[in-house]
């Protein structure tokens, strides 16, 4: 939530953090790397990476620590582009990723402009994003069904059951 050891966000709104940049990266890599070797174990690995707005420099710098720590691992792959918008087509599905902070985002429609190609290969298109800070769903006149996976006031996805 930090990108900066003053505890400020990118912009330089001020945050509640416990700790600063050099205390907490090498905690994070050391469970990232735990987590990553062991989802190993299950499926191959791809690590996306998004830019939000409260750690927009760090978490591209950790992001680039972490896939330099898995270089010589075949099934761990890394896509650490800073391009906010990022969607992978699995099966009929294309799936949207984006931290979801401003209108353009929201809407989903992004998904539909900027992956065309792939958009007319699917048969459903999600877009998922985590900034709206509220658990919802919404179909878009595009087709698009645009997630917000984020509330800190419901841990689980009961809302979600036949989406989750």
């Amino acid at each position: 939530h930090t990108d900066n050891n003053q505890g400020t966000t990118t912009k330089g709104t001020p945050q509640q953090v416990d700790g600063r940049l050099q205390k907490m990266i090498p905690k994070l890599m050391e469970l990232f790397e735990y987590m990553i070797m062991e989802l190993r174990k299950f499926a191959p690995i791809e690590y996306i990476y998004l830019p939000g707005n409260h750690d927009e420099l760090s978490g591209f710098m950790f992001s680039y620590a972490l896939m330099k720590a898995f270089n010589n691992f075949d099934d761990v792959t890394f896509d650490i582009d800073p391009n906010p918008f990022k969607a992978r087509l699995i099966g009929k599905t294309l799936i949207g990723f984006t931290h979801g902070l401003n209108a353009n985002a929201k809407s989903g429609d992004w998904l539909v402009n900027d992956f065309r190609e792939l958009f007319g290969k699917c048969v459903v298109g999600e877009v998922h994003n985590g900034h709206g800070h509220t658990l919802e769903m919404k179909e878009r006149n595009t087709g698009i069904i645009v997630k917000s996976l984020y509330d800190e006031n419901t841990p689980n996805c009961d809302m979600w059951t036949n989406y989750c």
